[in-house]
């Protein structure tokens, strides 16, 4: 199941999925996890970042901010 990074909390990482989010326990995730990061989740362990969705997140999110602060 494909998620996104919201937060670290409490030894946790708290993903956000479709359904809702899950905590996943921080010492067995990958290192070099950030926020906003797409990760893959199964269970309650990470198994995969996709460095390169979350790259084409941020730019979409990115470009829709510049598009919303020239509409003022």
């Amino acid at each position: 199941m494909r998620g996104i990074i919201d937060r670290f909390e409490s030894g946790f990482v708290v993903v956000e999925l479709d359904n809702g989010t899950v905590n996943i326990p921080l010492g067995g995730a990958p290192e070099g996890l950030r926020e906003g990061l797409v990760v893959e989740v199964s269970g309650t362990q990470i198994t995969a970042v996709d460095e390169e969705a979350a790259a084409r997140r941020s730019a979409a999110l990115h470009r829709r901010f510049l598009r919303l602060k020239r509409k003022k």
